[in-house]
């Protein structure tokens, strides 16, 4: 099962200034001269144990960033009362401000508690975007009563409207659906991919959407148990990637898993597995404009080590990275962005590490993976590095190697809460 769990988000509409904190310096831009650094972002309050979930660049000065893990309480003949229901950011490249939040979708039990965990939001304009959430509802506090259910909100001229996914054509069989990831190509061209099944997956899952309802279409692993599509990126219309990972036909070990749509079909496209007798899976992915791409994940070996993957298709196969060794802790890619074949950037979720020294526990440093086209080097984050904390990053974007946004969290460990954090790289606070 593949659940991305975000926090509450933010409700009012404010306008925030930003401050800066510590900088870290990258490597200098060839093309423009001048050395871009990552800094903190004096990020708004998104509510008690948020975090930013989800980045979409559009343009210097036109960012969207979205946040949420939210629980919606049923009231009875009341109808349904939010707490905290998800919001987004948007950056006008010298401020945040809140848009429109969106709407709570309508419960089918209105005695039970929900809880909406969000998968990913994108936008492919100012005017079009979508947002996804899974839907675990509980009857009566218990986990018997588990009706799951994925949530699609669509972003259209200034204001989100809820929208129903695809029909099943075999709704006596059908056993529910993860919305897991989505690209807007444009207002009557979006996909979204995932997998059949919550509990357990009963095959890779792909949906598109016409410019007036969503349909599933076919796709290699569509019937494969144990297939699940991840993450989407779009190069045009005709040339899409779609990542995941599926069950081995001989050890029954997760491999990973990688999708072509072509404008006619979606076609299973080769991947090289870097363990043996161990597992593998690919959580984000990422385009340049020119064909090249970037997909990042994990693998574990047979002897329960875990590292970091990143796999690179250079327009004519795929061949895994090799990564250098950290300290930061990070065992899985779950964002990548490549602003150009010789300018990678990935991050990932990083796990606290415990001292036997008493309740206290060593933050892990954070931080990202940088590809210069020639290695890949380790990028400490900007700010301190504290203990009994950890920064994960969830979602990167940017418009270039000078424009990059990093959102996600850090978690504090005493007191079990998560805070907001963005950073940005650029060359001169634009």
């Amino acid at each position: 099962m593949r659940i991305h769990s975000i926090l509450p988000a933010l409700g009012a509409t404010v306008l925030l200034t930003v401050t800066v904190g510590p900088s870290v310096a990258a490597q200098p831009n060839s093309g423009g001269g001048c050395t871009p650094t990552w800094q903190l972002m004096d990020t708004p309050p998104l509510g008690p144990s948020a975090t930013v979930a989800s980045v979409s660049a559009l343009s210097a000065q036109d960012v969207f960033f979205t946040g949420g893990d939210t629980r919606v309480f049923g009231s009875g003949a009341a109808g349904i009362r939010a707490e905290g229901f998800a919001g987004v950011l948007r950056w006008n490249g010298h401020s945040f401000k809140s848009i429109a939040p969106l709407p709570a979708p309508t419960s089918s039990q209105p005695l039970s508690d929900e809880i909406h965990v969000f998968s990913a939001t994108r936008f492919g304009s100012d005017t079009e975007g979508w947002s996804l959430a899974q839907r675990e509802q509980y009857v009566d506090d218990s986990a018997q009563g588990l009706d799951p259910a994925s949530t699609m909100w669509h972003w259209h001229d200034g204001r989100w409207t809820l929208t129903p996914a695809a029909v099943s054509a075999d709704p006596e069989h059908y056993q529910g659906e993860q919305h897991l990831d989505v690209v807007s190509v444009s207002a009557d061209d979006a996909w979204v991919v995932g997998q059949f099944g919550f509990l357990a997956s009963y095959g890779a899952l792909v949906e598109h959407w016409d410019g007036s309802h969503w349909s599933f279409v076919q796709n290699p692993a569509a019937a494969q148990p144990g297939a699940a599509l991840t993450a989407i990126s779009a190069v045009s219309p005709t040339n899409i990637w779609a990542v995941g990972d599926q069950a081995d036909a001989d050890t029954g070990h997760a491999v990973p898993l990688v999708e072509h749509w072509d404008g006619l079909a979606w076609t299973v496209v080769p991947v090289p597995t870097p363990v043996r007798d161990g597992t593998a899976q690919l959580q984000s992915v990422s385009t340049t404009r020119n064909g090249d791409v970037w997909a990042g994940g994990s693998q574990v070996s047979a002897d329960g080590t875990s590292d970091e993957l990143i796999e690179h298709w250079d327009g004519k196969r795929w061949s895994a990275q090799t990564l250098p060794s950290t300290d930061f802790g990070t065992v899985t890619i779950t964002a990548i962005y490549a602003a150009s074949p010789d300018d990678v950037w990935a991050s990932g979720e990083s796990p606290l590490w415990y001292s036997t020294a008493g309740p206290g526990a060593l933050g892990v440093p954070s931080g990202f993976l940088h590809w210069d086209g020639r290695t890949w080097r380790s990028v400490p984050v900007p700010g301190p590095q504290e203990f009994a904390a950890s920064a994960s990053y969830l979602s990167l974007s940017g418009t270039g190697r000078d424009d990059v946004w990093a959102g996600g969290f850090v978690f504090n460990l005493p007191t079990g809460r998560y805070t907001p954090q963005i950073a940005h790289l650029t060359c001169g606070g634009r």
